[in-house]
């Protein structure tokens, strides 16, 4: 991340906008090597950890990548979960569902990770558009998430 994002998301907190800095991103996955599995907010859901906290505090590992999570079989992403125990009955319903919201989900090999604004996901994040738009400046207004 920028050198920048903290000054980023103190104006936007000192502007008092409604929504969270954070809420109007949203990662585009590629390799999977800058996303944290469970603390991002990378799936449909949101962030795993507060979708899924039993799973998360059984995983392992815990503060993790994306790309710590499975491998590549062939040139196609697989995942491999791991728990610190075997799950009880009662988990692997929860498991289900993790499963099914991983359904679908898959790295790219030869693409980084990276940001798109949430409602306009082909502009991609930058800093520099961001001050854009805090300096006013018209083309920043018309995508950002307001």
């Amino acid at each position: 991340m920028s050198i920048w994002w903290k000054d980023l998301k103190e104006v936007w907190v000192s502007e008092n906008w409604e929504r969270r800095f954070e809420d109007c991103f949203k990662w585009k996955i590629g390799n999977g090597k800058l996303i944290s599995f469970w603390e991002d907010n990378w799936t449909r859901c949101g962030d795993l950890k507060s979708v899924f906290p039993r799973l998360c505090f059984l995983s392992i590992p815990f503060r993790s990548k994306l790309a710590e999570f499975g491998n590549w079989v062939e040139g196609v992403w697989e995942w491999k979960l791991a728990w610190r125990r075997n799950l009880f009955k009662w988990e692997k319903v929860l498991e289900s569902q993790f499963l099914q919201e991983l359904q679908g989900l898959r790295l790219k090999l030869d693409l980084d990770d990276g940001w798109v604004w949430k409602d306009k996901e082909f502009y991609s994040y930058s800093v520099n558009f961001t001050y854009v738009f805090l300096r006013g400046e018209p083309e920043g207004e018309s995508i950002l998430c307001m």
